[in-house]
């Protein structure tokens, strides 16, 4: 397993040298919201009132630790780790967060269970599984003072999920990307259905109130 890790992580890193840096570099984007950049992905962490959350988390355990020793945060300190979806660029660094309890779709992890593979055939992602909780669509989660809205985005994978937190920030993982300054679906070529991607675009759009949406690869935007 441990091979198989090293040479996914290694393809990873290569993709992330030709594709370039993600849209946003390592930095404080505000007083709550913290982006990580781990090549050509990004992802973010929630803080508030001491509680750290991270949705998704990168890939490249050595990297994430150096990214994150530039925020002044500790790995411990995060204690919920929310997947958008399966793809080893946004869980493969999971395994630093040693205190965070780890949340997946059940949609997501009923299609690591069917054996279904992701384009390039790298995501089966079975070892994802471990010690994993599930969400399913229209989930609230409260932690400490912050609202966690689940949100099905299928499309980009057959289980990908969007968060809300606190009714105004939303992650969105690889549900959309953002185009000068608009929201797109992705590349049909890095989804297992581009139509049922659109879908999930329109449903978010019917989202009141949203202030800012981060994505996993494209940066983020006011609005949505």
């Amino acid at each position: 397993m441990n091979d198989i890790k090293l040479n996914r992580e290694f393809i990873f890193r290569t993709i992330s040298f030709l594709k370039g840096k993600a849209g946003a570099s390592t930095c404080k984007i505000s007083e709550n919201i913290f982006a990580v950049q781990c090549g050509y992905v990004n992802f973010f962490i929630f803080s508030e009132n001491g509680t750290f959350i991270c949705i998704d988390s990168g890939f490249g355990s050595g990297h994430i630790k150096d990214e994150l020793a530039k925020l002044d945060i500790n790995p411990v300190n995060i204690s919920m780790i929310l997947l958008t979806h399966s793809d080893y660029d946004h869980f493969g660094g999971a395994e630093i967060f040693t205190e965070a309890d780890v949340y997946l779709s059940t949609k997501e992890k009923e299609m690591i269970m069917k054996g279904i593979h992701r384009p390039f055939g790298i995501n089966k992602n079975s070892e994802i599984l471990n010690h994993i909780k599930t969400l399913n669509d229209g989930d609230v989660l409260i932690n400490n003072s912050i609202k966690i809205r689940c949100i099905l985005t299928p499309g980009h994978t057959d289980g990908s999920m969007s968060y809300l937190i606190n009714d105004k920030y939303l992650f969105t993982g690889d549900t959309c990307r953002i185009i000068k300054n608009r929201i797109t679906p992705l590349t049909p070529f890095t989804n297992m259905d581009t139509n049922r991607q659109i879908e999930s675009i329109d449903r978010l759009k019917n989202i009141k109130n949203i202030e800012r949406t981060f994505t996993g690869h494209y940066g983020y935007k006011y609005g949505f």
